[in-house]
């Protein structure tokens, strides 16, 4: 699959569009195939650096908090959504 990252704090200049492993869902977790996500002003923040004393990321960051799309896959333990459920959500 696809994924915009970055491997280091910095300008757009940053930002790489790389291929990168299938996730597996864990205990508690879905998988969901994004039909759609959304620019939200705070991944300016996590890519520059400006909120590490709050939220450090862990490099190689994918950027992209906001999404919706179809739940693929449940992890152990997830009874909902379901597989095959559209969903929105905000990635912590």
């Amino acid at each position: 699959m696809k994924a915009v990252r970055f491997h280091e704090y910095g300008g757009i200049e940053v930002l790489r569009y790389e291929d990168v492993d299938r996730p597996r869902p864990g205990p508690g977790e879905v998988l969901v195939q994004v039909a759609g996500t959304a620019f939200n002003p705070v991944d300016i923040g996590f890519r520059v650096g400006a909120l590490h004393q709050i939220y450090p990321v862990t490099f190689p960051q994918t950027i992209g908090l906001d999404l919706a799309g179809t739940v693929v896959e449940q992890g152990e333990g997830v009874e909902t959504p379901a597989v095959g459920d559209t969903v929105i959500g905000f990635m912590p």
